[in-house]
């Protein structure tokens, strides 16, 4: 049993978070939905700020996803 199914995602219904939001955009993989980052809009009282990761999302922690990513995040945080 996956920790998705366990928790019951499809009945969970996400707050607001109070904030901004950095979110890093997955290549759609094949098959799989591509979300709009609009889709994010409703559970942010901020701005979603999006970046391409160029890359798909089960490689994003990966060093060549890395080297893109956290300069965005290190300048986020230096604001």
């Amino acid at each position: 049993m996956t920790d998705n199914t366990r928790l019951r995602w499809y009945t969970f219904t996400p707050g607001v978070f109070a904030g901004d939001l950095l979110l890093f955009k997955a290549e759609p993989e094949r098959g799989e939905p591509h979300w709009p980052a609009e889709a994010w809009q409703p559970y942010v009282s901020g701005a979603v700020r999006t970046h391409d990761a160029h890359c798909e999302h089960g490689h994003m922690m990966q060093p060549h996803a890395l080297d893109r990513i956290w300069p965005v995040i290190a300048a986020a945080l230096a604001e």
